[in-house]
Order: structure tokens, then C-alpha cells, then sequence
């Protein structure tokens, strides 16, 4: 199931190059691995992140009943410092995507929640990099000077270029819907371009011939088969 332990150690042992996990708060401000404002879908129960506490979050389990049915049943909701925890002793050279989700983040309080997460994410050292749809956050972040940092395109427009010209990431990650047709070029910068959600070698390929050098993919042990093939 996403945003588990179980996922993130799976894509690793696969031979990924990268992992990315989303973060959401719940009602302390805690940073938790989650990807929805919402229960319902990664646990099969009603509930609100932002309503609930870390203890309250112990009664559910993130096991994906739509896709999985029960057998990851009782897999627990980590922390971001539990998951930071497990990894901190993972490969050197795969880096860990930090999403810092919007929706459970009042913009008030978006300095206290991006330095909590920088400090929790310390002891993975250079291998953390931040990134966020929020350009405030990825602002926030990069004005603390202790992280990479990426921006998560909205849209695919002369609005979005601008900012991102403004912003000057180190990682600009876009749907792969959002995508101009081929042949229309990339937006030129010193960043690198990641592609979402991206499952067939051949499209993977493709992308790669377009100067997008990173893809998001469930399909982990087929992209590198592809690539070792290749």
C-alpha cells in the first residue's frame, strides 16, 4: 500500500533510484506519511486528518482495501519521523522526495510545518529533497537553505512558466496529462524534470528522448528491467 514502510522499502529493494512520499498533518501538526486529507480511501474508515491525533490514527489501517482487499490489513499510519527513522540507514545514493501536501496545512502555519519537516528529515542528510504544489512552501524551504527543493506544476501555462522561472527548483515534477504534445520543448532551467505516474518502458523511454530524466512509477522492477535491457 503507498506512503507504507512495506512500499517504500519494495521500491527500494526493486532498485529504485528515488522514492516519494506524500505528508499531511493531522490535528497537533504532526507530520504523517499519507497522501489524502481524508481516511476513507488507504484505510476503508470515515475521518479527517486534520481532526484526528497520532493516537487516534493508531486504530487504522493504511492497507488500500479498494486495491488489496485485506491482505495488508493492520498496516499502521507511520510518522515522518518513523519513516525517517527506517531510513535513515537505507543506499546513500537513493533519494527520498518529501511532498508536503497542501491540504492539511493552513497557510499560517507553513514556516513552523516546513521547519519541523526539514529538522525530522536531518538525518537523511543531502538524500532528502523537499517538494510541494504550494510555491510558498517550496519558498519556505529554500529560504532555510537546508534542502533541495522541487515544485509540483499545476498547469501547463505561460503563468506557470513564469513562476517557475521565480522559483528556480532543483526538481520540477508534472503529470504526465499536463505534458505539451511531443516535440513542443521543455521549459529550459537548471532543473531536473520528473514525470508522474508513468507505468510502460517504452512511454519511459520516449520521455527521456524529451529531456525528462527522472518518471514516478508503481512499476519499479519493470522500469529497471527496461533500463538494464536497454
Amino acid at each position: 500500500p503507498e506512503n507504507t514502510l512495506l512500499a517504500l522499502q519494495a521500491a527500494i529493494d526493486a532498485g529504485a533510484d528515488a522514492i516519494e512520499l506524500d505528508v499531511q498533518f493531522c490535528q497537533d501538526g504532526t507530520p504523517v506519511v499519507f497522501h489524502d486529507p481524508t481516511l476513507e480511501r488507504v484505510t476503508g474508515q470515515p475521518g479527517q486528518l486534520r481532526e484526528l491525533t497520532v493516537e487516534d490514527l493508531q486504530r487504522f489501517s493504511a492497507h488500500e482495501p479498494a486495491r488489496f482487499g485485506d491482505r495488508f490489513q493492520g498496516t499502521p499510519i507511520s510518522t515522518l519521523a518513523e519513516v525517517v527513522d527506517a531510513l535513515r540507514d537505507g543506499p546513500p545514493q537513493v533519494l527520498v522526495f518529501v511532498e508536503i501536501k497542501r491540504e492539511t496545512l493552513p497557510r499560517h502555519a507553513i514556516p513552523q510545518a516546513v521547519q519541523r519537516v526539514l529538522e525530522l528529515c536531518r538525518p537523511l542528510g543531502e538524500r532528502a529533497v523537499i517538494i510541494s504544489f504550494d510555491d510558498t512552501v517550496v519558498q519556505q524551504t529554500r529560504s532555510l537553505g537546508k534542502s533541495e527543493v522541487g515544485w509540483v506544476l499545476s498547469d501547463w501555462s505561460p503563468a506557470g512558466q513564469d513562476r517557475l522561472e521565480t522559483l528556480q527548483p532543483d526538481y520540477v515534477f508534472v503529470d504526465i496529462d499536463l505534458l505539451p504534445p511531443p516535440g513542443t520543448p521543455l521549459w529550459r532551467g537548471p532543473w531536473q524534470w520528473a514525470v508522474y505516474e508513468v507505468n510502460d518502458w517504452r512511454q519511459a523511454q520516449d520521455l527521456a528522448e524529451r529531456g525528462l530524466g527522472w518518471i514516478e512509477t508503481r512499476a519499479v522492477e519493470a522500469m529497471v528491467k527496461g533500463r538494464q535491457a536497454g
